[in-house]
């Protein structure tokens, strides 16, 4: 009788400990797939700065590219993440390339909306269990609003 008792009251513990291994493997998975997202925002990013600012202005034109090194180094991805974070990168600057021959108003509404999208994705990277809502990062910025896709801050009256 004792020996079943055990084996029941054992079971719960064995249940929650594969419940808890599966939800950080999901969560690892997660983050793995936001870093890999995050490098090809940039990447895109990275072109349009490009031909917005000009390539002779190359220290403000690499901002993107150089934000895209830092994430790396920081975030010190397993081998198959960082090799699939720089492919996605060359990737979205190879296709923004084929996109965006120049700087138009339409390649800066891209621009405002990938820079919403990495700012989404480093909220989510930042905040792993999802306990922050985006929007409570506005740092003053005003209320949110989305206007043609893109998110807008105006000042809210006080």
């Amino acid at each position: 009788m004792k020996k079943w008792l055990l084996i029941f009251l054992s079971f719960p513990a064995f249940a929650f400990a594969q419940t808890d291994r599966m939800d950080a493997e999901s969560a690892y998975t997660g983050r793995q797939e936001k870093l890999i997202e995050l490098a090809s925002t940039l990447g895109e990013l990275h072109h349009i700065r490009q031909i917005c600012l000009g390539r002779s202005n190359r220290q403000n034109a690499d901002l993107w590219r150089e934000r895209m090194k830092e994430l790396v180094t920081l975030e010190e991805p397993v081998a198959v993440t960082r090799q699939k974070m720089i492919e996605r990168f060359n990737k979205s600057f190879g296709e923004a390339e084929k996109n965006w021959l120049a700087c138009s108003a339409e390649a800066l509404a891209r621009q405002s909306a990938l820079g919403e999208m990495g700012r989404s994705l480093a909220i989510a990277l930042s905040d792993p269990l999802g306990q922050n809502n985006a929007d409570d990062f506005t740092n003053g910025l005003g209320v949110p609003t989305l206007e043609n896709g893109i998110r807008v801050y105006r000042p809210t009256d006080e």
